[in-house]
C-alpha cells in the first residue's frame, strides 16, 4: 500500500502517510526516507523477498495502491447533520474524495514515493490511482468516479509520471470486477 491501509502494520485505524502537514503542496515535509515503511518492516521485508527471488533467477513486479490520499488533499466531508467536518484519510467527500485543487500535488506524491522506494533499492512496476475506488468504507478510502479518475491520470498522474517516472504502468480500476466495462 502506498500510505496506510485497513490491514497494514498497527491495523485499521491507525494512518498514516508520508506529509502530513496540511497545505503542504510543494511536499517540502515529504518523507523520501519513507520511514514508517522501514521501521514497520515492510521494507525490509520486501527487500528480502526480492533477494530471495533474485537467487532463484528471478524479479520481483511490484505495484503501490493508495486507499487514501492525506486527509488534507481531501474534500470535508458532510456530517448526519449536514455539518461539514474535517478532511481525514478515514472519510471521503461524494462523488470524489480527492480535492481537485489537490490533483497535481497529489500526482507529485506519487511520484516521491515511487522515488523514496527506488532509494531502498525497490523499483515499482505500476500504481493504481485508488484502491476500491467505489468503497466508502470505516477505514481509508478515496470516492472516485470514472470521469473524474480519468481526468486526474490524464491531466495530472500521467505526464508527472511520464516525466519523472518514465515506464511506470498506472492500473485504472482497482476494485471489483463488477462495473470493470462500465470503468474502460
Amino acid at each position: 500500500p502506498m500510505n496506510s491501509c485497513d490491514f497494514g502494520p498497527g491495523g485499521p485505524l491507525r494512518y498514516y502517510n508520508f506529509d502530513d502537514h496540511a497545505g503542504d503542496v510543494t511536499l517540502e515535509h515529504f518523507d523520501d526516507t519513507v520511514s514508517h515503511d522501514v521501521e514497520s518492516g515492510m521494507i525490509p521485508m520486501i527487500q528480502a523477498a526480492q533477494a530471495a527471488i533474485n537467487r532463484a533467477g528471478g524479479e520481483l513486479s511490484l505495484f503501490a495502491s493508495p486507499w487514501s490520499p492525506p486527509g488534507w488533499m481531501k474534500l470535508p466531508t458532510q456530517g448526519p447533520n449536514g455539518e461539514t467536518l474535517e478532511r481525514s484519510m478515514l472519510r471521503t467527500a461524494v462523488p470524489n474524495g480527492l480535492d481537485p485543487e489537490m490533483q497535481r500535488p497529489y500526482a507529485n506524491y506519487f511520484s516521491r514515493f515511487i522515488s523514496a522506494y527506488k532509494k531502498h533499492g525497490i523499483p515499482m512496476w505500476g500504481v493504481t490511482v485508488q484502491n476500491e475506488p467505489e468503497a466508502a468504507v470505516g477505514w481509508e478510502a478515496c470516492l472516485y468516479n470514472a470521469s473524474f479518475m480519468a481526468s486526474f491520470v490524464r491531466d495530472h498522474l500521467g505526464p508527472v509520471l511520464e516525466q519523472e517516472q518514465p515506464g511506470t504502468k498506472i492500473l485504472g480500476f482497482d476494485h471489483n470486477k463488477d462495473h470493470m466495462v462500465t470503468w474502460a
